[in-house]
């Protein structure tokens, strides 16, 4: 019999506080307005595109998950294949539901949001588009931020690089997260990975001396480095749970990287506001597992 811890580990719940900082960011970039319904209706429908992902991930992985991480949900049979499979069709219909009601935009990214999640947990996982795949969702959550307060898309140079930076960000992690079913990480993931965080790091920084980014955004940024670069340096020796460990720290690092870009825009205090989300991400995150 599942229990209602069986449930958010299937839904990943450390992971759920990593997404509203995309939303925010995406707001961000389109318009000058902070708190709305809106933004919430926004970043409900963003959630349940989310736990939509994560609960398919594990029906779809089913009988892998039985080989290698048979203590998940759904793989232990906790939580049966169908409850699975019904929790995430409710979370991806509630969610079209909600951003019909947000705008046309809203509705058709959370539909192609959607299409990417089901491709990638269905078949394209496992392929060489798999961290490409991962990271596009990743860049459309942040678009569907941007069209919560309009129908259009209005691209620039800033835009450009937060897009462009997470994408990076987030396939990094995939490079890594790919390797978490093998003994050892690729020592030339790991060197990849560090080339990314550095461009990452390079080109924010000169958005900052530009002046395309407010300056109160470097805090951030120096808290950035200073967690990507240990986590990566310090579990360079590897064992087979390492992976574990630096893909959640580097997913609770989507939080700081996304408040980097919020100090950069709106001010120090919405960086640092934006950073609560890591206090129950980091408790949760000891407690259920995130990859």
């Amino acid at each position: 019999m599942a229990s209602l811890i069986d449930y958010f580990r299937l839904i990943r719940l450390p992971n759920l506080f990593t997404v509203p900082s995309n939303i925010l960011v995406g707001i961000s970039l389109g318009s000058e307005q902070t708190f709305s319904i809106q933004l919430v209706m926004q970043i409900i429908t963003s959630i349940l595109l989310y736990v939509g992902g994560v609960v398919l991930n594990d029906y779809f992985d089913f009988e892998e998950d039985k080989k290698h991480r048979p203590n998940r949900p759904v793989a232990s049979g906790r939580i049966p294949k169908l409850n699975a499979l019904v929790l995430a069709s409710i979370a991806f219909g509630i969610s079209l539901l909600i951003a019909y009601f947000i705008g046309t935009l809203s509705f058709l990214i959370s539909i192609l949001l959607i299409v990417t999640i089901i491709g990638y947990d269905y078949y394209l996982k496992n392929s060489i588009f798999g961290p490409m795949v991962m990271a596009t969702a990743r860049v459309l959550n942040i678009l569907l931020g941007l069209s919560t307060y309009s129908n259009t898309v209005s691209y620039n140079s800033l835009t450009g690089l937060v897009l462009s930076d997470t994408f990076l960000f987030i396939f990094g992690i995939s490079l890594i997260s790919r390797s978490e079913t093998y003994p050892k990480i690729p020592k030339l993931s790991i060197g990849s990975v560090l080339m990314i965080m550095v461009f990452i790091i390079s080109s924010i920084a000169f958005y900052i001396l530009h002046g395309s980014l407010k300056f109160d955004s470097l805090l951030n940024l120096v808290i950035f480095a200073i967690i990507v670069f240990f986590t990566l340096v310090k579990f360079y020796k590897t064992d087979k749970q390492q992976p574990q460990k630096i893909v959640r720290n580097l997913i609770l690092s989507i939080i700081i990287l996304d408040s980097i870009f919020l100090s950069g825009i709106l001010g120090l205090i919405y960086g640092l506001s934006i950073l609560t989300l890591l206090v129950p991400c980091i408790i949760l995150s000891r407690k259920m597992y995130v990859t």
